[in-house]
């Protein structure tokens, strides 16, 4: 103990004197992890690390500030590792959608840095879940659909009832909503779910959208895009909630909306032989009907019908897919996916568990205004190319919460 204490001040005075972190008054270092290869026999340990103070979980690269994640923001903690070989990772999700991925030396130091943001990632879900209880509860009994368990719709929600995805940066409309928490990839080819309300809700379907480029046999769209519009469903505009967790973060969303009435709703029939989806029922309060879109938020679907039909019909004939593996009970997925070493716990200890995104930026070349200009850029396009900038997924294990108190997850 005192010599970890001992360390996180020499860490604290080391980043004070080469000014790679500005501390506020009495600010802490709670954990230290020097990344470094020659570890403590640098002479500047601080050059290359991550450590966790009272307020933030940071990371120095270079001797550079590079990545501050404040305490309250996060929602999902994982600790993921290709191999034995490998160094760990510590994955961060946040609230408002947003993924991090430090790479850590040691195993010990990565499982100590996400202990002490697990903590916080309990604490915030917890504190959000109480608030939308304290609101919201009486509505939890008025929805029932087949397979699913219900909770509410805030940040750090487990996305689906058998993985440890969680939900980040939710839509205002959708939040303190009834989310009917189903099976990853519950729906098979011609199933018809089916939603039982007891008052009119606005229901709310959130469902992967078919991935883009060539060779892709992985739709699991259930062929809503196509097949929710004809029965009336509206398109829900702006970015939808972002499913945070490891190796999650390129596929993409949409959410489709309808007013319904007391009794069965029927949904569509599924197209596709897997789909992701999850559903969110939200009701009014005391009486006063369900809150509905404004124009504002609505996307009409008039155009590019044709264009999702035809996308969507080449892929509904996809095989199954393997599923994204982010925890160490199931072993199906792909061997980069490696193996999750911080995290919530599963479906038996009750429901207790943000999406890296992808961007491409092109490098461009001007046409050559002449014969000398040519050959300049020519020479210089030898350097161009794609530069793929891929930010990992985090995310995290969320307190689960039971009639009374909020049960904690182990490390």
């Amino acid at each position: 103990r005192m010599k970890e204490e001992e360390l996180c001040t020499r860490a604290k005075n080391a980043l004070l004197k080469h000014r790679r972190y500005m501390f506020i008054e009495n600010e802490r270092v709670l954990a230290f992890a020097n990344n470094q290869m020659m570890g403590d026999w640098v002479e500047d340990p601080t050059y290359d690390c991550a450590f966790i103070t009272d307020l933030a979980v940071a990371r120095v690269q270079d001797g550079k500030l590079d990545a501050r994640v404040e305490k309250e923001r996060i929602i999902g903690v994982w600790m993921t590792r290709q191999n034995e070989m490998s160094r760990p990772q510590l994955h961060l999700g946040t609230s408002d959608g947003h993924a991090y991925a430090f790479t850590i030396r040691l195993v010990k130091d990565c499982r100590g840095l996400g202990s002490r943001a697990l903590r916080w990632a309990r604490e915030n879900y917890a504190l959000k879940l109480t608030k939308a209880k304290r609101r919201w509860e009486e509505t939890l009994s008025k929805v029932r659909m087949e397979e699913a368990k219900t909770g509410f719709m805030v940040e750090g929600e487990k996305t689906w009832r058998d993985r440890h995805y969680v939900f980040g940066s939710i839509p205002e409309i959708m939040e303190g909503g009834i989310h009917l928490r189903l099976p990853h990839r519950a729906f098979q080819r011609g199933h018809v779910p089916r939603i039982e309300l007891d008052e009119p809700a606005t229901l709310f379907i959130i469902f992967e959208l078919p991935s883009e480029g060539e060779g892709k046999d992985d739709n699991r769209s259930g062929g809503f895009g196509l097949s929710l519009p004809r029965k009336g469903w509206r398109k829900l505009a702006g970015r939808p909630p972002v499913v945070l967790g490891p190796q999650y973060g390129e596929r993409r969303h949409a959410v489709y909306f309808k007013m319904a009435e007391p009794g069965e709703v029927v949904l569509p029939k599924v197209t596709t032989s897997e789909t992701c989806a999850a559903i969110v029922a939200k009701f009014g309060l005391k009486g006063a009907p369900p809150p509905t879109p404004t124009e504002a938020v609505v996307v009409e679907e008039k155009q590019g019908l044709r264009e999702r039909h035809t996308k969507e019909q080449s892929s509904q004939q996809a095989a199954s897919s393997t599923a994204l593996v982010i925890s160490g009970e199931e072993k199906a997925g792909a061997a980069s996916e490696g193996q999750s070493l911080v995290g919530s716990e599963g479906e038996s200890k009750e429901e207790t568990d943000a999406a890296a995104q992808a961007a491409a930026r092109m490098i461009g070349m001007n046409r050559p205004k002449h014969l000398g200009d040519g050959i300049v850029s020519g020479l210089k396009a030898t350097g161009g190319g794609v530069l793929l900038g891929l930010g990992l997924l985090c995310y995290a294990p969320y307190a689960g919460a039971k009639e009374g108190g909020v049960k904690g997850f182990g490390v």
